[in-house]
């Protein structure tokens, strides 16, 4: 075990490592070129002294500097196309192919989901959404260790102590940054190997899933929803920093897969599904989060040994509820109302108790919600592409302190792919409510997300992050910074779905 952890921190030292350590022989006080150039310069250089100590360790900028000399301050803080002065040259034919796939992809994934949500009566968008959570509330686990790192460690170097000391906590530091939860299980047992380690555990838990539920008579569908939920908790989990990590992860999502597993049982029970006394599942989302806000802050008074950073990793926890949270809220609201029902055609029942038929629209509002959420974050992808591939000359920040690349222009580009998204949805689903006016209420979701992203974007600037993750990353950065936009968006759309669900 002691041989790979070696062998990760030296490969923890590269360019991409975050820690340098620099020795140097003393120098006594005397500039070393002085002594050794000659006696002509000795009265230059006699007052000119090497500060350095013997052994100093140093916290790494990563990108501090472009190849321009601007300083970048790492994170989402390298150079845009705004700021780029060199002149500017045609794109190749290899630019211009990779871009095209990149957008061929963040096009391909939607469309795939809606083929998908429409052959299957929208049954596979649970599993979507599942997946979506899990590496986001994973991402975000890493996202939340690299602040704790950077802003606790410096406090750390500062404090009295021997150099062996810091020398110890650096070199802690640096190999915890190379590995996760599951690091020594897999340096004992499978060589060092991680993701396969993760993918074992995720294997156990689906088998142990599996079985419950075949002891429990559950229907197919709602049976393979549990195998894939467990399956990837365990995954992400595994892979998740450290142990305590690892059990705020699965809080996180542990609570995402209780609330939405009334969703999905509700789907076998359409007759059921419009009662809104009627949940298959007897906690409501409030009284979940309340237990996992709990179980969250016991997790960390116990396994943090200083009480400050137990504080900031607890609230970096609670931050990270609230993105699961609203997905959650997004498809309990979307349960219990009348006018959500996976399938084609949706059953009610009448005043005098016999059961009427209603036409619904080929897609859900779950659906719809989903396909405006990602409209509107493809609409600002495209537009940063497009704009870099011009090399457009401006660029207007909305807060430049944190980030460059939340400006009005993709701020626009946002606006337009979830009002155009929303127009063509109204058509095919039953909004009961004018289409302008839920236009309007999606442009002011977007523009709201764009506050959400911010927040997102100052932890990872924090963090030295250019982005949550490579879970997506032929189509830029991971699930979390894709997902973010669903923040501010559920908070205004849940409301408007749940008012007119009573008409």
């Amino acid at each position: 075990m002691f041989t790979n952890s070696t062998r990760n921190l030296d490969e923890s030292m590269n360019d991409d490592a975050l820690f340098v350590l620099e020795d140097s022989e003393p120098s006594y006080g005397l500039n070393r070129s002085a002594t050794a150039g000659g006696r002509r310069d000795s009265g230059a250089n006699n007052n000119t002294e090497d500060m350095r100590p013997s052994s100093v360790v140093m916290l790494r900028q990563t990108n501090q500097f472009d190849e321009n000399g601007a300083n970048v301050q790492g994170g989402d803080e390298k150079p845009s196309w705004w700021e780029n002065t060199s002149h500017s040259q045609p794109k190749s034919c290899t630019e211009i192919i990779q871009a095209l796939i990149h957008v061929s992809i963040l096009v391909a994934v939607p469309l795939a989901i809606l083929l998908g949500a429409y052959y299957s009566d929208n049954q596979i968008l649970p599993y979507v959404y599942s997946f979506f959570v899990a590496f986001a509330s994973y991402e975000f686990a890493w996202v939340a260790y690299r602040v704790r790192v950077h802003v606790f460690l410096p406090f750390k170097l500062y404090q009295k102590q021997t150099s062996r000391d810091i020398y110890t906590q650096i070199m802690a530091y640096s190999v915890d940054l190379q590995t996760c939860a599951v690091t020594p299980l897999a340096e004992r047992f499978l060589s060092g190997h991680k993701v396969l380690s993760a993918c074992l555990f995720g294997v156990l838990g689906g088998a142990i899933s599996l079985v419950v539920c075949l002891l429990l008579s559950l229907e197919l569908f709602p049976m393979a929803y549990i195998v894939m939920s467990i399956a990837l908790l365990f995954i992400c989990a595994a892979l998740s920093p450290n142990l305590p990590d690892a059990v705020a992860m699965a809080l996180r999502y542990v609570y995402f897969f209780v609330a939405s597993l009334n969703v999905v049982l509700m789907l076998q029970q359409p007759a059921q599904a419009i009662e809104r006394d009627h949940e298959v599942v007897g906690l409501n989302p409030f009284s979940l989060a309340l237990i996992a806000v709990s179980l969250l802050l016991i997790n960390r008074v116990l396994s943090s040994k200083e009480i400050m950073e137990s504080m900031v990793q607890a609230l970096l926890d609670m931050a990270g509820l609230l993105y699961i949270s609203c997905v959650a809220t997004v498809l309990n609201s979307f349960s219990l109302s009348p006018i959500v029902v996976f399938g084609k055609v949706s059953s009610s029942t009448g005043s005098n108790g016999d059961e009427e038929t209603q036409s619904s629209s080929n897609y859900s509002v779950l659906l719809a919600f989903f396909v405006i959420v990602w409209s509107a974050d493809l609409g600002r992808f495209l537009t940063e592409k497009f704009l870099k591939f011009i090399d457009f000359p401006w660029n207007h920040a909305i807060a430049k302190r944190v980030s460059s690349r939340q400006n009005v222009e993709t701020l626009i580009g946002a606006l337009a792919g979830g009002v155009i998204a929303t127009l063509v949805v109204a058509d095919y689903v039953d909004f009961r409510s004018n289409k302008n006016v839920v236009a309007c209420l999606t442009a002011v979701a977007v523009v709201l997300s764009h506050a959400t992203k911010l927040f997102l974007l100052s932890l990872k600037k924090i963090a030295k992050m250019s982005s949550s993750g490579s879970t997506l990353a032929s189509v830029g950065g991971g699930v979390l910074d894709h997902m973010d936009t669903l923040l501010f968006m559920a908070v205004v759309f849940c409301p408007f779905f749940e008012r007119h669900a009573d008409v």
